[in-house]
Order: structure tokens, then sequence, then C-alpha cells
């Protein structure tokens, strides 16, 4: 299980919705930090 947690200010989205504290990801997820941000997207979770 991969967890992604929020400390920015800018904001950390998953799958495009805004998070608030903590969020798990899953493989095909797409992680952008901050606005506009990078993207990343989550390709394998072992």
């Amino acid at each position: 299980m991969v967890w992604v947690t929020d400390y920015s200010r800018y904001g950390t989205f998953v799958n495009g919705e805004r998070i608030a504290g903590k969020a798990v990801l899953a493989a095909g997820d797409r992680l952008r930090v901050g606005t506009p941000g990078v993207v990343l997207e989550l390709v394998s979770a072992g």
C-alpha cells in the first residue's frame, strides 16, 4: 500500500481531487503536487 500525505500550501491532488491529510494511492493513480504543479503516475505498487 502506498500513502501520500499533503503538507503543502499549494495542494496535493490525486486523480484531480484535492486531498486533505492522507490518501492511499493505487496503480494508475495520477498524483499532482502544487498548482499547476508536477504530475506523476503510479505505475506499480508492491
